[in-house]
């Protein structure tokens, strides 16, 4: 990914030196930041780089014709929570984390289709997670490394296919999700309606479905359909990544996610990494099941995501 080049500007010297700093320190393979909290040397600069600044973060104070006419995109910086469904911009709250502030700026760019061609000419990456006894351990894998590559300002998708799943990012959701898209492909319409059934969770900057309203709807998901959904994903080309959390049997639905996945994690616990290692060998000396064994990674359920994340390609 080139560099962005961004603006900030913030009257309040102090923040706005801190925020500078930790992007420089931080993101300086990502990000160039110049930043000012002078209203005209701000213009001056917009004026003589016109053409050659992606972004302007800064208070609203500063945003005039000058700087909006010349800088294609914009977020806000604001001292106070907002209740988005009363705005019509994109804003970042000033007082939190610098790692939450730059997956925003990122996220808000590369939701700009006109940016986002550099990530439509890449493939999304799909990595499947699949654990030996331990739910939990698997969705704190998915869920941690869906943030960790938030993080990073990778576009993000989570899709559970576990039919226990009952997680933060899930709860007071009232949109459509996994029941609808599994009533469509019944119906057999075409998976073009799948961007409707798309939830945000903006905190961390992560996209997904909500899940089945009825864990029964998970056993009427057939491997055909479940192939059907990641490939729409797909070809939506937003995401760089999806991380796919498996249920815990080892049926059609995980193993056909497992083919198409480009790399496979199994977690093991404590008194499980036996399983794990019958589980690879068994897959390896089946014929038609040896595919399934690719990029395949037996990891423990300590792990960190971030461990785990290593070796991949950005």
């Amino acid at each position: 990914m080139d560099r962005l080049n961004i603006v900030l500007a913030d009257k309040h010297k102090a923040y706005r030196e801190a925020l500078a700093g930790y992007i420089m320190e931080m993101e300086n393979e990502r990000i160039k930041i110049v930043s000012f909290s002078n209203q005209e040397l701000l213009e001056n600069y917009i004026i003589a780089n016109t053409g050659n600044i992606d972004m302007i973060v800064a208070e609203v104070d500063f945003m005039n014709e000058t700087v909006l006419t010349r800088v294609p995109n914009f977020v806000i910086l604001s001292e106070t929570e907002v209740i988005e469904d009363i705005i019509n911009y994109e804003y970042i709250f000033k007082y939190q984390l610098g790692e939450k502030i730059v997956a925003k700026i990122l996220d808000v760019y590369y939701s700009d289709p006109r940016n986002n061609k550099a990530r439509s000419n890449k493939d999304t990456n799909v990595y499947a997670i699949y654990s030996i006894g331990d739910t939990t351990a698997k969705t704190n894998l998915s869920l941690d490394m869906c943030k960790s590559l938030a993080r990073e300002g990778k576009r993000v998708f989570y899709l559970s296919f576990d039919s226990l799943s009952d997680i933060d990012i899930h709860k007071e959701v009232e949109k459509k999700g996994l029941s609808n898209i599994l009533l469509d492909l019944k119906t057999r319409i075409i998976l073009e309606k799948i961007k409707e059934y798309i939830s945000k969770n903006k905190e961390d900057s992560i996209d997904f479905f909500v899940p089945f309203q009825n864990f029964l709807e998970y056993y009427e998901l057939g491997g055909e359909d479940a192939e059907k959904i990641v490939n729409a994903l797909k070809e939506l080309k937003e995401y760089d990544y999806i991380v796919v959390e498996l249920g815990m049997d080892f049926g059609i639905v995980t193993s056909t996610v497992l083919k198409q996945a480009d790399r496979k994690f199994v977690i093991y616990g404590e008194d499980s990494k036996g399983k794990a290692v019958r589980l690879k060998n068994d897959l390896e000396l089946d014929t038609e099941k040896r595919e399934l064994t690719k990029n395949m990674e037996l990891i423990s359920e300590t792990m960190r995501a971030e461990e785990a994340l290593k070796g991949r390609v950005s």
